[in-house]
């Protein structure tokens, strides 16, 4: 046996049953999350959120009932927040793969629709050996194989540069490339250059399928660059 409060359930709002102190109580089982409380002195009510040692105040209201209101927003809000904060154990593994395993490690990638210019730039990169972006996998257990969570935009711009009668060409936008490569399809580049994509590394990772999408996203995130936070 715990005597740790209850925290689980809905919250729900309670009526303070002291006389002296008119007012109410939000609780999540027994764990209290906020509370109101009415003042003689200002003549409206105080708003307070959190837990009796870490609450803050909100400010004040004119009636009960829209005191209720902003505590009970702010503790929708702060639940969504706690809800976003990930455990710092998890299973992130590197896979050791290149563009011509990706079938084999990876079969059934979805295919996607992709603009010219990103194809262009995915190609460009594995070419000039500019390291790509990072795709993070889990094991479909249902499946059997392997299924992007995050990066896939990178793996079909592959797929599609590379699969037999592709029409997808290099654009040459913002480098200079060699003759021959420029506006040639996969099938009408020089060996050494369908060579050298086929062998560009991929930076692949694989979390178990129980990881949240969430902790993927934020994963992705900070793996390619981004670490200016969820609006980055």
């Amino acid at each position: 046996m715990t005597n740790e409060p209850k925290t689980t359930g809905t919250p729900r709002w309670h009526k303070s049953k002291d006389p002296h102190t008119p007012g109410a109580f939000l609780k999540v089982g027994r764990k209290q999350i906020g509370r109101v409380l009415y003042s003689d002195f200002t003549r409206n009510y105080s708003c307070f959120v959190g837990q009796p040692s870490t609450e803050r105040w909100l400010g004040c209201a004119d009636s009960i009932d829209t005191a209720k209101i902003k505590v009970s927003k702010a503790a929708e809000a702060d639940a969504k927040r706690e809800a976003q904060v990930f455990p710092a154990h998890f299973d992130l593994r590197p896979m050791n793969c290149s563009v011509q395993d990706l079938e084999q490690r990876a079969p059934g990638l979805p295919a996607m629709i992709l603009s010219r210019e990103f194809v262009t730039r995915t190609i460009e990169s594995a070419l000039l050996r500019i390291p790509l972006p990072a795709a993070v996998l889990s094991y479909d257990n249902a499946a059997q194989r392997l299924v992007v969570r995050s990066g896939g935009s990178t793996l079909a711009a592959f797929q599609e540069f590379m699969r037999q009668g592709s029409e997808a060409r290099l654009l040459g936008v913002e480098f200079a490339l060699p003759d021959g490569w420029a506006g040639a399809t996969f099938a009408e580049l020089p060996g050494r250059a369908k060579t050298r994509i086929r062998e560009t590394p991929l930076r692949l990772y694989t979390v178990p399928p129980t990881v949240s999408d969430a902790l993927v996203v934020s994963l992705s995130r900070r793996m390619n660059g981004s670490l200016a936070g969820e609006t980055a």
